[in-house]
C-alpha cells in the first residue's frame, strides 16, 4: 500500500493543476509563457527599481468569461482602480479582455507573463512594463506604484 500513497499524492497534483488552469482565476488560454507562479495581489517587479521610468499608462486586463469568484475578483480590482485614479485623473488607462482582445492582450502577457486575473500592467511611455499587479489589488498597491514606492 506504500504506493498507493504516492499515487494520491500524485492524484492530489494534478487535481491542483488542473484547477489552477481551468478553475478559479486559472489561465484557460495558456498565457503562462512558464513564468514562476504567483499569488492573487502580488506584484511583479519588472524593472530594477532604482532605474525605473515613471509610469505613463495602465493597460488592465480581465476576463469577459469567468467563474464567479473570479469575477468578483476582475469587477472588485476595476472598481478599485477607478477609485484609485480618481487621484490621478491624466493617467490613460486601457481595459482588455484576455478571451476576447487576445491580440493586444497577448502583447503584454508575451512580455510578462499574466497568472491570476486580472492583470494591472504599468506601463512607461515607450510601452515597456515597469510594474505588474495580478489578482486582487488595492488602493494602496497602486498608489505605492504610481508614487514610486513599489517593490
Amino acid at each position: 500500500m506504500i504506493g498507493s500513497g504516492k499515487a494520491s499524492l500524485l492524484w492530489f497534483s494534478l487535481l491542483l493543476a488542473v484547477f489552477a488552469v481551468s478553475g478559479c482565476g486559472g489561465n484557460s488560454d495558456g498565457a503562462t509563457d512558464g513564468a514562476q507562479s504567483q499569488g492573487a495581489g502580488t506584484s511583479a517587479a519588472v524593472a530594477d527599481s532604482s532605474a525605473r521610468l515613471p509610469i505613463a499608462s495602465i493597460t488592465f486586463i480581465g476576463l469577459k468569461e469567468a467563474c464567479p469568484c473570479t469575477r468578483n475578483r476582475i469587477d472588485e480590482s476595476w472598481r478599485v482602480l477607478q477609485n484609485t485614479l480618481a487621484l490621478v485623473p491624466d493617467l490613460p488607462v486601457v481595459r482588455l479582455q484576455r478571451d476576447v482582445d487576445k491580440e493586444a492582450s497577448l502583447q503584454l502577457i508575451r512580455q510578462h507573463s499574466l497568472l491570476v486575473a486580472p492583470g494591472l500592467y504599468f506601463l512607461d511611455a515607450e510601452r515597456r512594463i515597469v510594474e505588474l499587479l495580478q489578482g486582487e489589488v488595492t488602493e494602496k498597491q497602486i498608489l505605492d506604484l504610481l508614487q514610486g514606492e513599489g517593490s
